[in-house]
């Protein structure tokens, strides 16, 4: 099994679902011609109403599945949903679908073996990556040709940071909140397109080259200066004393698996990383939902790693935000983020990480980044997420800051749960 293909048998998503294990969904049966009706139950046990949430539904838990064709209603009103290939196969195994839910609400969804119109939704998460063609290399430079955006990307040796290859230096993925950009080189950063728009932006940006975005702009512009940090939830190993990158690899491989509606995702495959004298293939996949900030980071190794880390840029003019909440649950959810004056745009930005208590062993920081340490294990996850004072509705202080990383954990921690009623 290829590690792409692995990382399915992990669950890809920020909001688990729990099925009945000992019983199959409620099949309506209709006369003769019509569509079987499935019913299932959505509960959300949280203390507090989640907006534009997805819940997410196995295929192989639904009759007729292997023809991948499901719409989803409530009270005959058909929801955003959209098919997900989870694992890189290049076939669709979930459903996921769009809810608003109050809190300790229970809905009552109706799915039938028909394909979604969506004609009330638009596209609100995508994921791509973009190359050049028509020109040519001059060493380290890639010279001339126009851009086109691919579904799979493996550089060439010659590609290095800012050969002008790749648009925007990496792929990028967003939803309807923010857009990230990863850099695809040596470096392995972690940067931050902040939204003045809720459409799709990715597209657009850096087709007339690298210092455009860095300019304001209509959509909005790149905020974070990323420097010899990880940027915004990158990742690399601990040595004791600093973070150190994903920089020694022969190559990179990267897989866009899924382009939205409502949820996008991309893989990208580190080919033979070097690190503490052992030599891994890891796999790294992030996803994103329509209606979140947060990404979803999924990495999987061929081998364990010692002290796999995530980090945020240390920058000045911030302050340091900590869940210091004494362990209460098995999947508690902690954070770690700043706030503060710390955008490109001059103005206040925040960034976070979140990850499960029994995951890390210690948070730490070198010179560039505040950093938490994961346990020894092959396979690491955890959620990272930026919040800029210019989004519509964005949060505009340190205090509605604050509640987001509050809610969002005590989200993370009481997914939406699906029954049969």
């Amino acid at each position: 099994m290829s590690l792409v293909r692995s990382i399915g048998l992990f669950l890809s998503f920020s909001l688990a679902m729990i099925l009945n294990a000992c019983s199959e969904p409620a099949i309506q049966q209709g006369a003769a011609g019509e569509k079987a009706i499935i019913s299932l139950s959505v509960h959300n046990s949280a203390d507090l109403n989640r907006y534009d949430e997805l819940v997410f539904i196995p295929l192989n838990k639904l009759p007729e599945g292997s023809q991948a064709r499901f719409t989803a209603r409530l009270n005959e009103r058909e929801l955003p949903s959209q098919l997900i290939d989870e694992d890189g196969d290049g076939r669709e195994e979930t459903l996921a679908v769009q809810v608003n839910i109050a809190s300790k609400e229970s809905l009552d969804l109706k799915i039938t073996p028909e394909l979604a119109s969506n004609k009330h939704s638009k596209q609100k998460a995508q994921a791509e990556i973009s190359r050049k063609i028509g020109g040519k290399w001059q060493g380290k430079q890639y010279l001339g040709g126009e851009f086109e955006n691919v579904t799979e990307l493996s550089p060439p040796p010659a590609h290095t940071d800012h050969s002008q290859f790749i648009r925007y230096e990496g792929p990028g993925i967003e939803s309807d909140k923010v857009a990230y950009r990863f850099y695809l080189d040596e470096r392995n950063g972690f940067d931050i397109f902040g939204k003045r728009t809720h459409d799709m932006v990715l597209h657009t940006i850096g087709l007339d080259g690298f210092e455009s975005y860095h300019n304001p702009a209509a959509w909005g512009m790149d905020i974070l200066k990323v420097g010899a940090s990880v940027g915004v939830g990158g990742w690399g190993y601990w040595d004791g004393e600093q973070l150190k990158p994903a920089d020694k690899v022969e190559g990179w491989q990267v897989k866009i698996l899924n382009n939205g509606p409502i949820y996008a995702s991309l893989s990208t495959l580190y080919k033979h990383w070097q690190v503490k004298g052992n030599v891994s293939n890891l796999v790294s996949t992030v996803s994103m939902q329509a209606g979140s900030r947060l990404a979803e980071v999924r990495l999987r190794s061929s081998m364990p790693v010692n002290s796999l880390a995530a980090g945020i840029v240390k920058l000045p003019n911030t302050t340091l935000l900590q869940d210091t909440r004494i362990k209460e649950a098995q999947n508690q959810y902690r954070y770690l983020a700043t706030w503060g004056q710390q955008s490109l745009a001059g103005d206040e930005l925040g960034m976070a990480l979140f990850f499960r208590a029994n995951d890390i062993k210690s948070t730490s920081e070198d010179d560039h980044n505040y950093v938490v340490v994961f346990k020894d294990q092959a396979s690491i996850h955890y959620y990272f997420a930026a919040a800029w004072v210019q989004e519509p509705n964005g949060l505009t202080s340190q205090e509605a800051f604050e509640t987001y990383l509050k809610d969002t954990a005590h989200s993370l921690e009481n997914p939406l749960k699906i029954s049969v009623p």
